[in-house]
Formats: C-alpha cells, structure tokens, sequence
C-alpha cells in the first residue's frame, strides 16, 4: 500500500509538468509508450504471471486482484493509442 501512496504522491506533481504539453506532445508520448508496451509485451506478461501466482500464494492476505494480461490485450491498447486524434 506504501508503493501506491508513493506512486499517487508522484503523480501529483507530475500533472504540473504535463500540463505544460501542447496536446500533440502528451500524443507522441501516449504513441511512444504504446510501442514500448508491444516491444517489451513478453517481459510484461512474464512479470505479470509472477504477480498472480505471488497473488495466490498470499490470497489470504490480499485485498486487490492482479490484472491477468494477455497479450491481445496489450495489442488492443496500442491500436487504440494509435488512432489517437
């Protein structure tokens, strides 16, 4: 819980920075992520079922669900990204 509080703390002052962007700038970076995703989508989705077995391991002491990503998935998002106008 620690890492989210962290996390949404960081996001806070980001939105500063962001809103610095021209709206075709915050595109090209939503574009560039949405590559990353594809080209690192093994890694991702490795990781990912590391999280949901850790997940099960620990059911008793969770309060969230993992996200169980599929690779068509991530394929979606960045079409999606893509067709950004």
């Amino acid at each position: 819980m620690e890492m989210l509080n962290e996390i949404g703390k960081r996001a806070k002052i980001a939105k500063y920075d962001v809103q610095k962007y021209t709206t075709q700038m915050k595109n090209e970076a939503l574009v560039h992520i949405a590559n990353k995703l594809v080209a690192c989508s093994d890694e991702i989705l490795k990781a990912n079922q590391i999280d949901i077995s850790k997940a099960k391991e620990n059911e008793a002491e969770s309060h969230t669900t993992p996200l169980r990503l599929k690779k068509p998935q991530i394929f979606l998002l960045h079409i999606r990204i893509n067709t950004i106008e």
